[in-house]
């Protein structure tokens, strides 16, 4: 078993003490985790014709077939691919199997106390805002390469975060500013534990858009339709994800770690992951 990992960030060097967490929410038919009024995955024996691949109704092995929602059934990362016409799948963007990643814990503002941008936002919504983002983020740039992973813990932090039925309960979400401020300071790879960084009802999903730097949805469909709509992302846009739903207990403290991000091989715009976290020396 693998048990140091060593590495240098300019002129710092660091390795990893041995242990590792998962914060992941796994894709389990009998939780009551739920977001957007998706469908629960299901997971059940295949058949065909007389044959039940279930070892307790005869068969010498156990063969499921599941069926689920990526975006909804548990921890996903996504890619620019959710939002554009033209198709990206996660396998394509993301290789970014190892990153330098920075832990924080923020507790969410009602929106009328900031000075943020969000466009459908009501003042007693709950948002992560750039102030809390700034405040919250102790380490100098020397800590951290020019790019990095950013995982963000909300308060309170309860268990109930891997259960949760999402819908209609205006969850807390990030606002369009801090998502730029999140891109500017290299930000690469952003993992929440909330079903959306976007509001519930938001169907721009602004939040999303500003990190990848694409453009409005009429805006890409018009591109779209001429042929040209690969030409308005940026470099830097098929490169970047978002990870939803994650779930980080308590006990792991807030600061720098090596970050496995374990994306299933699906084509599609988003698959379920397990991102791990190394603790450093």
């Amino acid at each position: 078993m693998l048990q140091h990992i060593s590495f240098t960030i300019g002129t710092k060097q660091y390795k990893t003490n041995g242990v590792s967490r998962d914060i992941s929410i796994h894709i389990d038919p009998n939780t009551s985790l739920s977001c957007f009024h998706l469908p629960k995955p299901t997971i059940a024996p295949a058949s065909s014709g007389s044959w039940i691949g279930d070892t307790r109704k005869g068969s010498t092995v156990n063969c499921e077939i599941a069926s689920f929602c990526a975006h909804s059934s548990g921890t996903h990362t996504e890619c620019v691919g959710h939002l554009t016409n033209e198709r990206f799948s996660i396998t394509e963007c993301f290789n970014d199997w190892l990153s330098v990643g920075l832990l924080i814990t923020v507790a969410p503002v009602q929106y009328s106390t900031c000075d943020d941008e969000y466009s459908n936002a009501n003042d007693d919504d709950m948002v992560i805002t750039q102030k809390l983002l700034e405040d919250s983020i102790t380490v100098t740039k020397d800590d951290l390469p020019a790019e990095f992973s950013i995982i963000i813990r909300t308060l309170p932090n309860t268990h109930q975060k891997t259960t949760s039925a999402y819908e209609n309960t205006n969850p807390c979400y990030l606002t369009i500013t801090a998502m730029e401020y999140l891109f500017n300071i290299g930000a690469k790879h952003v993992l929440v534990d909330l079903p959306s960084v976007d509001k519930e009802d938001n169907s721009e999903l602004e939040s999303h858009r500003k990190f990848f730097g694409i453009p409005s949805r009429d805006v890409l469909a018009e591109a779209y339709i001429s042929g040209e709509e690969a030409k308005l992302l940026l470099p830097t846009s098929v490169e970047r994800t978002i990870t939803e739903l994650v779930y980080v207990p308590s006990d792991v403290v807030d600061g720098i770690y090596l970050v496995n991000i374990q994306v299933s091989p699906f084509v599609m715009d988003a698959a379920p992951s397990r991102p791990i976290l190394f603790e450093l020396e």
